[in-house]
């Protein structure tokens, strides 16, 4: 679940904040990306996946307003596997608002029954990330489920879980190396029903503890064809607590 080429990253892109634009006023604009998987917060949702994704901007000055639309449909349950038609699917709107080196964002996702009940078939993600600019390019991110499917069972009561995320990213580039890369890790703080667990794991015992989900490295370049800009990333990485290795490549065409 998350914004942006469902690759290692997705989780690290979907927090970053869009800072202030060079003109005052709206934008508007899209793209659509191709990845051979679709991965959020260290798991894997599916293999090769489309996105499309539509969004508006205001700026004025150094404060800009983000509203959009993102869409994942993946024609294989898993990276190399099989083709199917009935994939993972999810769609999500999100606001953000950012201000300089601070931002704040809501994504509704809605996962395969995008017109049944909200507590059953959405969640609503909060996000606040610091950094994350030219001038600061370390950002630290926390998020936070706060309604909508986010359940788990304490004793015989079914509460809601607030399901948490926090993660840093570095963003770098070496000296006449056309590519931008980006150093992530992110940790699952405590119980949350989206964890995959290993058979042998305690959840009792487990599900209390932090858990580290999300390590990895992210390549971009991006060419110019005709006036559009055709991204191309590459992300490896590793999910220590499911013991998984993570790996996409995904291209966009940006509008």
């Amino acid at each position: 679940m998350k914004k942006i080429y469902a690759v290692l990253a997705v989780a690290l892109m979907a927090a970053a904040p869009v800072w202030a634009q060079e003109e005052d006023g709206w934008s508007f604009g899209g793209d659509v990306a191709l990845a051979t998987s679709y991965t959020w917060r260290g798991y894997t949702s599916g293999g090769l996946s489309i996105q499309p994704e539509v969004f508006a901007d205001w700026t004025r000055g150094d404060f800009c307003l983000e509203l959009g639309a993102w869409y994942n449909k993946s024609f294989q349950d898993e990276p190399l596997g099989a083709f199917t038609m009935g994939g993972y699917s999810e769609m999500d709107f999100y606001a953000e608002a950012s201000y300089k080196w601070v931002a704040v964002s809501a994504y509704d996702y809605c996962c395969d029954d995008f017109f049944g009940s909200y507590a059953d078939n959405h969640a609503l993600d909060v996000t606040l990330t610091v950094g994350g600019t030219d001038e600061i390019p370390l950002s630290l991110a926390w998020s936070t489920i706060v309604a909508g499917c986010d359940t788990k069972m304490v004793g015989l009561e079914q509460k809601r879980a607030f399901s948490s995320y926090a993660e840093a990213a570095y963003a770098f580039a070496f000296p006449d190396v056309p590519v931008d890369f980006t150093l992530s890790a992110g940790l699952v703080p405590w119980g949350s029903p989206y964890i995959e667990a290993p058979g042998d794991w305690d959840y009792v015992t487990e599900l209390t503890k932090p858990h580290l989900t999300n390590v990895g490295l992210q390549g971009e370049h991006a060419f110019e064809l005709g006036g559009l800009s055709l991204p191309v990333r590459a992300s490896v990485g590793f999910n220590p607590a499911i013991n998984q290795m993570l790996w996409c490549v995904g291209c966009s065409i940006e509008f």
